[in-house]
Protein backbone atom coordinates (compact mmCIF):
# COMPACT_ATOMS: atom_id res chain seq x y z
CA UNK A 1 0.00 0.00 0.00
CA UNK A 2 2.50 2.48 0.64
CA UNK A 3 4.11 1.67 -2.99
CA UNK A 4 0.58 2.69 -4.58
CA UNK A 5 0.80 6.08 -1.91
CA UNK A 6 3.68 6.72 -2.96
CA UNK A 7 3.02 6.24 -6.62
CA UNK A 8 0.26 8.45 -6.49
CA UNK A 9 2.15 11.00 -4.94
CA UNK A 10 4.61 10.72 -8.05
CA UNK A 11 1.81 11.00 -10.66
CA UNK A 12 0.20 14.24 -8.57
CA UNK A 13 3.53 15.58 -8.38
CA UNK A 14 4.53 15.02 -11.73
CA UNK A 15 0.67 16.03 -13.08
CA UNK A 16 1.24 19.19 -11.48
CA UNK A 17 4.67 19.82 -12.94
CA UNK A 18 2.71 19.17 -16.02
CA UNK A 19 0.16 22.26 -15.36
CA UNK A 20 3.17 24.21 -14.56
CA UNK A 21 4.98 23.85 -17.49
CA UNK A 22 1.75 24.37 -20.30
CA UNK A 23 1.17 27.69 -17.65
CA UNK A 24 4.43 29.12 -18.48
CA UNK A 25 4.84 28.46 -21.91
CA UNK A 26 0.89 29.79 -22.75
CA UNK A 27 2.62 32.97 -20.71
CA UNK A 28 5.71 32.91 -22.87
CA UNK A 29 4.30 33.07 -25.93
CA UNK A 30 1.34 35.46 -24.67
CA UNK A 31 5.02 37.73 -23.84
CA UNK A 32 6.51 36.85 -27.21
CA UNK A 33 3.50 37.97 -29.27
CA UNK A 34 3.49 41.04 -26.95
CA UNK A 35 7.26 41.82 -27.70
CA UNK A 36 6.08 41.45 -31.54
CA UNK A 37 3.74 43.97 -31.62
CA UNK A 38 6.04 46.21 -30.22
CA UNK A 39 8.90 46.18 -32.34
CA UNK A 40 6.28 45.93 -35.19
CA UNK A 41 5.31 49.15 -33.71
CA UNK A 42 8.94 50.39 -33.28
CA UNK A 43 9.51 49.29 -37.15
CA UNK A 44 6.63 51.64 -38.20
CA UNK A 45 7.49 54.42 -36.43
CA UNK A 46 11.17 54.05 -37.67
CA UNK A 47 9.30 53.84 -41.08
CA UNK A 48 7.58 56.84 -40.31
CA UNK A 49 10.44 59.07 -39.25
CA UNK A 50 12.94 57.64 -41.77
CA UNK A 51 10.03 59.02 -44.63
CA UNK A 52 9.90 62.13 -42.51
CA UNK A 53 13.48 62.79 -42.87
CA UNK A 54 12.99 62.55 -46.66
CA UNK A 55 9.69 64.87 -47.12
CA UNK A 56 10.94 67.21 -44.88
CA UNK A 57 13.86 68.33 -46.93
CA UNK A 58 10.73 69.09 -49.55
CA UNK A 59 9.74 72.28 -47.31
CA UNK A 60 10.97 75.54 -46.82
CA UNK A 61 10.41 78.15 -44.02
CA UNK A 62 8.15 80.82 -45.70
CA UNK A 63 5.77 83.89 -44.88
CA UNK A 64 1.94 83.67 -45.97
CA UNK A 65 1.84 87.74 -46.33
CA UNK A 66 3.23 89.77 -42.95
CA UNK A 67 2.66 87.21 -40.26
CA UNK A 68 4.20 83.76 -39.14
CA UNK A 69 6.13 81.42 -40.72
CA UNK A 70 5.16 78.13 -41.76
CA UNK A 71 6.71 75.81 -44.01
CA UNK A 72 6.08 75.58 -47.87
CA UNK A 73 6.17 72.97 -50.87
CA UNK A 74 9.14 74.16 -52.86
CA UNK A 75 7.66 73.15 -57.04
CA UNK A 76 11.19 71.71 -57.68
CA UNK A 77 10.17 69.20 -54.98
CA UNK A 78 6.71 69.06 -55.39
CA UNK A 79 6.33 65.43 -57.72
CA UNK A 80 3.28 66.61 -58.86
CA UNK A 81 1.50 67.47 -55.52
CA UNK A 82 -0.78 70.83 -55.12
CA UNK A 83 0.97 73.48 -53.14
CA UNK A 84 0.35 73.58 -49.21
CA UNK A 85 1.34 74.89 -46.31
CA UNK A 86 2.35 72.88 -42.67
CA UNK A 87 2.14 73.81 -39.20
CA UNK A 88 5.15 74.72 -38.23
CA UNK A 89 4.61 73.42 -34.53
CA UNK A 90 4.12 70.04 -36.01
CA UNK A 91 6.83 69.90 -38.41
CA UNK A 92 8.91 70.73 -35.30
CA UNK A 93 7.50 67.57 -34.07
CA UNK A 94 8.06 65.32 -37.05
CA UNK A 95 4.55 65.44 -37.81
CA UNK A 96 3.53 66.61 -41.42
CA UNK A 97 0.08 68.71 -40.45
CA UNK A 98 -1.30 70.54 -43.40
CA UNK A 99 -2.83 74.16 -42.99
CA UNK A 100 -6.32 74.85 -43.97
CA UNK A 101 -7.84 78.31 -45.35
CA UNK A 102 -10.32 79.99 -43.27
CA UNK A 103 -11.73 83.18 -43.55
CA UNK A 104 -12.47 85.24 -40.65
CA UNK A 105 -15.30 87.43 -39.95
CA UNK A 106 -13.34 90.42 -40.49
CA UNK A 107 -12.51 88.70 -44.06
CA UNK A 108 -9.14 88.39 -43.34
CA UNK A 109 -7.58 84.46 -44.55
CA UNK A 110 -5.79 82.44 -42.00
CA UNK A 111 -4.39 79.36 -42.10
CA UNK A 112 -5.25 76.99 -39.42
CA UNK A 113 -3.73 73.58 -38.46
CA UNK A 114 -6.55 71.29 -37.25
CA UNK A 115 -4.00 68.74 -35.51
CA UNK A 116 -2.58 71.21 -32.93
CA UNK A 117 -4.46 74.49 -33.92
CA UNK A 118 -1.83 76.86 -35.10
CA UNK A 119 -3.35 79.80 -36.76
CA UNK A 120 -1.68 81.99 -39.22
CA UNK A 121 -3.48 85.77 -40.47
CA UNK A 122 -2.29 86.45 -44.03
CA UNK A 123 -3.54 90.21 -43.55
CA UNK A 124 -5.26 89.17 -47.58
CA UNK A 125 -8.69 89.94 -47.56
CA UNK A 126 -10.78 87.24 -49.12
CA UNK A 127 -9.53 83.81 -50.66
CA UNK A 128 -5.70 83.05 -50.77
CA UNK A 129 -4.49 80.17 -52.47
CA UNK A 130 -1.80 78.24 -51.67
CA UNK A 131 1.19 78.43 -53.98
CA UNK A 132 4.53 76.90 -54.34
CA UNK A 133 7.47 78.61 -52.14
CA UNK A 134 10.06 79.14 -55.37
CA UNK A 135 6.43 81.34 -56.74
CA UNK A 136 6.58 83.76 -53.89
CA UNK A 137 8.49 86.89 -53.18
CA UNK A 138 8.70 85.62 -49.22
CA UNK A 139 10.28 82.99 -48.54
CA UNK A 140 13.67 82.23 -46.59
CA UNK A 141 16.10 80.18 -47.81
CA UNK A 142 18.76 81.42 -44.80
CA UNK A 143 20.81 83.21 -46.86
CA UNK A 144 19.36 86.75 -46.36
CA UNK A 145 16.11 88.89 -45.27
CA UNK A 146 12.40 88.54 -45.90
CA UNK A 147 11.46 89.68 -49.05
CA UNK A 148 8.00 91.82 -48.78
CA UNK A 149 5.32 90.44 -51.45
CA UNK A 150 4.45 92.26 -54.42
CA UNK A 151 0.39 92.92 -55.47
CA UNK A 152 -2.58 93.70 -53.70
CA UNK A 153 -2.07 93.59 -49.88
CA UNK A 154 -5.24 94.99 -47.60
CA UNK A 155 -3.66 95.63 -44.05
CA UNK A 156 -6.09 94.33 -41.16
CA UNK A 157 -7.82 97.81 -39.67
CA UNK A 158 -5.45 100.08 -37.24
CA UNK A 159 -2.71 98.89 -38.65
CA UNK A 160 -2.69 100.66 -42.18
CA UNK A 161 1.17 102.08 -42.40
CA UNK A 162 2.57 100.75 -39.47
CA UNK A 163 5.03 98.01 -40.91
CA UNK A 164 4.31 95.65 -38.24
CA UNK A 165 3.38 92.12 -37.97
CA UNK A 166 -0.03 90.43 -38.17
CA UNK A 167 -0.79 88.13 -35.51
CA UNK A 168 0.04 84.38 -34.71
CA UNK A 169 -2.56 83.19 -32.78
CA UNK A 170 -2.40 79.08 -31.26
CA UNK A 171 -5.46 78.77 -29.99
Amino acid sequence: MTQKKHSGRSTLKTWRLMMLARKSAVDLEDELARAREEASALNDRLDALTQWQQDKHRYQLFRPGLSAFVYGLRKSQSEGEPAHYLCPHCYERSCKSMLGMQIKKNCYTVFKCFSCGFQVTTGYAGTVTANYVENEHHAVDGHGPLKVPHGNFTPPEGRAGTGSSLSLRAE
